[in-house]
């Protein structure tokens, strides 16, 4: 059986889950060419290839993709009270968590327990949950 350290894995999670905004923004964005000093774009060198700095560009773009896809699939996989509290939580921006609260006629203790069972739940559910889940030195079962 795993000895999973809760309180570490939920900190991992919720440090990607607070990027989620971030990397939708990032994902489809498209990329502007840099403007030198004397105001010339560039974008690609002289024999068409494509510049080291549009490479990069595109690689963070599928590279935030990616993340953002492996995301909602995980959150995808809880229940629907857990994809919910995510959602509230960090997808939609419109509301700030008091509200949510308020929204669920929960004290600030429950929401942010509950809160905290459903993150674990997306470490766990996470596609490259290696990432998040922490295990604990305590072999004791």
């Amino acid at each position: 059986m795993l000895n999973i350290d809760f309180d570490r894995t939920v900190k991992n999670a919720y440090k990607l889950l607070n990027k989620y905004n971030d990397l939708v923004l990032l994902s489809h964005t498209d990329y502007s060419p840099k403007v030198t000093a004397s105001y010339t774009l560039e974008m690609h060198s002289q024999t068409n290839k494509v510049s080291k700095q549009v490479e990069d560009m595109v690689m963070l773009h599928v590279d935030a993709e990616n993340e953002v896809s492996c995301i909602v699939k995980a959150i995808n996989k809880l229940d629907t009270e857990n994809r919910r509290r995510l959602y509230d939580a960090f997808v939609q921006t419109d509301l700030n968590r008091t509200d949510v609260m308020i929204r669920y006629g929960e004290s600030r203790k429950s929401y942010y327990r509950k809160l905290k069972v459903a993150v674990y739940k997306f470490a766990l559910a996470y596609q490259g949950s290696e990432r998040l889940i922490e295990q604990t030195d305590d072999i004791t079962s």
